[in-house]
């Protein structure tokens, strides 16, 4: 009987071939995507099919999650990307048998890509590290600009700008000290 019929998971219709009956609708694909309606995730009703850090791709009956550049997971629960590491792409990286601690601020894997010495990100979630100021340097992993220090004969704020020190006045380590004055006889 036609109340027999229903159609699979990830379909809503009546589930009868349109084919042989004019008054049904048969089945068709729902858009995950678009009506979270009906997605659950570990019995609870979510808002969205994927993480708010995630891009949704509707199938045929179904639906992917891939994370966003800058984060890492699965696609339903997606963790930026640690200070000084970025990702430049969209996609899932998980390495399987290998999960954050619970407490986790963020996520770091080998798809979370260190920044190399003289360069940093923003903060947590970047897609891409930046390059230091003209004549200042960082150490791998910098997550912040400030983390970015002038070179030894140039002075200023840790972050940049960096000004070489004036005719008459040295500065010989690296960092936001002022340059001094030489001595008089050299």
């Amino acid at each position: 009987t036609a109340t027999d019929c229903t159609c699979n998971a990830g379909y809503e219709g009546d589930g009868i071939d349109p084919s042989s009956d004019s008054n049904s609708v048969g089945c068709d694909d729902i858009d995950e995507c678009n009506e979270a309606v009906g997605v659950t995730r570990d019995g609870v009703s979510q808002v969205r099919a994927c993480s708010q850090y995630g891009v949704c791709n509707n199938t045929l009956g179904s639906f992917e999650c891939e994370c966003d550049a800058g984060y890492i997971g699965d696609g339903l629960d997606c963790q930026a990307c640690a200070p000084g590491f970025h990702k430049g792409v969209v996609g899932n990286n998980v390495i399987p048998n290998r999960i954050p601690p619970i407490d986790a601020e963020f996520f770091v894997s080998e798809e979370c890509h260190m920044c190399l010495a003289n360069t940093y990100t923003n903060g947590s979630g970047a897609t891409a590290c930046l390059e230091c100021p003209s004549n200042s340097i960082s150490n791998n992993a910098s997550g912040r600009a400030t983390d970015c220090v002038c070179n030894a004969a140039f002075t200023g704020p840790d972050g940049g700008p960096c000004l070489a020190c004036a005719a008459g006045t040295y500065k010989g380590v690296n960092g936001s000290s002022q340059c001094l004055a030489c001595n008089n006889f050299s």
